[in-house]
């Protein structure tokens, strides 16, 4: 028999219960919940900074220490929703938050001491383009094109439009992807959006997704085992050109994570939903 929806009884309620798409409920609740994932190797919600200087570090707060050093970008909160801390990259300009590699960085997909079913690669942010479309804007990740020290990356770009894509490889040379037009994926200027890449190894599964706003587009049977072992720098804002810095990205950038494991669809989604009453009014909801 199915059960009723009482919206009378509901509103009743709301003086002693919090409802869940509440954004001050998600505001407890979105560092935690970025802490709580699977083999969390960095997470930089851009609320924490390091000296008084130029070159302030954005803080990485899971305990790894990976903490990114600044070029150019400026912290604080927009005067407008949200007012949640992020990292601001300025339009036609060179800003980033970077880090050398080091081993953390590596994500095997065949490490022995996680649980199978959980071996891949997870990483995103939410973000908000100010320039979405004209040209080509590196998110998050560790890549180097035209070294063939490619890693993994969501990098958007201008062809048609502009589409938004998940990259990974597992040689440097090689590039498997998911890429989706920008008009497919509901995103344009001055909006937040959620996105992800996840990776599962051959092993497992065996693709490559990507998710924006707790949805996945899905490219089966990409067929790598392990993922390139790159020596570029980690990268928030852009990547990496034979060594020099480029792709910049064009607006805002907040609760950005890394995970050396593929974390569920269930656990993604249940990030988006917790989350997005921060970033997001009720109309830009898909579900």
């Amino acid at each position: 028999m199915p059960i009723l929806r009482n919206d009378q009884t509901i509103d009743q309620l709301k003086s002693e219960f919090q409802e869940t798409y509440d954004s001050s409920f998600a505001w407890e609740s979105a560092i935690s919940a970025h802490l709580a994932l699977p083999n969390l190797v960095g997470f930089w919600p851009m609320s924490g900074m390091g000296s008084q200087s130029a070159t302030t570090d954005a803080r990485e707060i899971s305990g790894s220490e990976l903490h990114l050093t600044n070029a150019g970008v400026q912290f604080g909160a927009l005067s407008t929703w949200p007012l949640l801390p992020l990292a601001n990259f300025g339009v036609g300009g060179t800003d980033r938050l970077y880090r050398t590699d080091e081993a953390l960085f590596y994500i095997a997909g065949n490490e022995a001491q996680l649980l199978t079913s959980h071996r891949g690669l997870t990483m995103g942010c939410w973000a908000r383009n100010t320039e979405l479309g004209t040209a080509g804007h590196s998110i998050i990740g560790q890549w180097d094109d035209s070294g063939n020290d490619r890693s993994y990356l969501i990098y958007q770009d201008s062809t048609s439009g502009g589409r938004t894509g998940a990259y990974a490889s597992d040689n440097g040379t090689n590039v498997g992807s998911k890429i989706v037009s920008n008009s497919t994926l509901g995103i344009a200027d001055d909006e937040w959006h959620h996105y992800v890449l996840q990776w599962s190894p051959s092993a497992q599964d065996d693709y490559i997704r990507l998710w924006v706003d707790g949805r996945y587009w899905e490219t089966a049977s990409v067929g790598y085992a392990s993922l390139h072992n790159s020596s570029a720098n980690f990268g928030i804002g852009h990547s990496y050109s034979s060594g020099s810095p480029g792709y910049h990205f064009e607006g805002q950038i907040s609760m950005a994570f890394l995970c050396r494991a593929r974390v569920f669809d269930s656990v993604i989604k249940v990030l988006y939903f917790r989350t997005r009453s921060l970033f997001q009014s009720r109309e830009k909801w898909i579900t």
